[in-house]
């Protein structure tokens, strides 16, 4: 978790300490038969196969051994949080304060940040920049997403607030935080991936308790945060025009250096290439290749750095593995959102909000997205499963 931001090594190390500590299971034996009747783990592992098996047809090696080394968690990580033993619900929640607090705790010096030099930070947002933080802010925004929605999370479930009242302060007080600095740092990724699993989220709970008008009420509250910060942050503001910039440029062949402009124009690259190889894809070794034979085609003034891969994650495995790998891809993450074990409500609004920056981001193609997902994904698939009270 501290590795998330601060450090590749300690997210390497992180994830090195689970596969050994399953590794060493004394019953492993017993693991590897439940690894194989659990359809989320085996499908999760799949991913891993799709981009191994591709390959086969890549040229180039060495670009082929980086897609492959940064897709190793989905090989090891689903067995071994099946694997060890199930953490009781008390260690899980102090893990997922524990994410918390890192998350909180950086996002206040951040804001402090963004205090100290307010005016300028807020102009920069006009030229697609965003208040500094240590990673890629996308990535960020999604993490402070996800930690709210731990923040109501352990506000309902957790058994400190039987015994602590400052406790229970404490976290509203957190949690409202989290999302006002959701909406100063004006990261559409994570607010977009924020609102839909507060919608799902507010629906599902709805149905299931049957509290209709309170689901309306949220949602309906949901609905008008946009545009009660288009009002109130400046940050917020200035994204939104700096978007509506980008989108003309784009719209007049204007899109050099342009951040939205340029995704955009990957995302055409990469449904060419799938277009062209429909069945199993260019091979995970030859995407970036291919990217740049698009892209000396059809946009040659454009320099390395705007030479993007697909930053859709799903076009990503279309083009790189076909239809065939995409079809797996698809089924493997969709499952994570009918699994029994993903009925919490922490568990339930991180899978969509990764899944929904699969649509904006190629996240599985960086070590954090993997991480990040594995993280939520593998503590879930660790679980034997929740009541579907415990939804909420």
């Amino acid at each position: 978790m501290i590795g998330l931001l601060f450090s590749k090594a300690a997210m390497s190390i992180g994830m090195i300490t689970v596969i050994a500590c399953a590794i060493i299971n004394p019953d492993i034996k017993s693991a590897f038969s439940k690894f194989k009747k659990d359809k989320v783990a085996i499908g999760l592992t799949s991913i891993f196969f799709i981009y191994l098996l591709s390959g086969i047809y890549s040229d180039d090696c060495s670009y082929y051994f980086t897609r492959i080394r940064i897709k190793l968690p989905f090989l090891l990580l689903p067995f071994s949080f099946i694997a060890i033993k199930p953490f009781p619900k008390k260690h899980l929640d102090g893990l997922l304060l524990a994410f918390l607090t890192i998350i909180f705790s950086y996002s206040v010096w951040s804001f402090t940040i963004y205090l100290q030099d307010f005016e300028h930070i807020n102009k920069s947002y006009l030229s697609a920049k965003v208040i500094p933080v240590c990673i890629s802010h996308i990535r960020f925004s999604l993490m402070v997403a996800i930690s709210i929605f731990i923040g109501v999370y352990l506000y309902y479930q957790s058994p400190l607030l039987k015994t602590s009242k400052f406790f229970k302060i404490t976290l509203i007080f957190v949690t409202l935080f989290l999302i006002f600095f959701l909406h100063i740092l004006a990261v559409r990724s994570g607010l977009i991936a924020f609102y839909l699993a507060a919608i799902a989220v507010a629906i599902r709970s709805a149905i299931l308790f049957k509290k209709y008008f309170l689901g309306l009420t949220i949602i309906s509250i949901i609905f008008l945060l946009p545009i009660l910060s288009y009002h109130i942050f400046p940050t917020f503001k200035n994204k939104l025009r700096y978007t509506m910039y980008d989108i003309s440029s784009y719209q007049e062949d204007n899109f050099k250096n342009l951040s939205d402009s340029r995704r955009i124009t990957s995302v055409k690259g990469g449904i060419a290439i799938a277009a062209q190889n429909p069945i199993w894809g260019v091979g995970a070794g030859d995407i970036q290749t291919e990217m740049n034979v698009f892209y000396d085609r059809y946009y040659p003034e454009l320099t390395t750095k705007d030479r993007l891969i697909p930053h859709n994650q799903f076009i990503y495995i279309l083009a790189t593995t076909g239809v065939i790998g995409l079809a797996i891809f698809v089924i493997a993450i969709f499952l994570t959102l009918i699994d029994n074990r993903f009925n919490s409500l922490v568990f339930l609004s991180a899978s969509i909000i990764m899944i929904s920056s699969f649509f904006s981001e190629a996240t599985l193609e960086v070590q954090i997205g993997t991480a990040l997902y594995m993280l939520f994904t593998g503590l879930a698939l660790n679980q034997k499963g929740l009541p579907s009270q415990e939804a909420l």
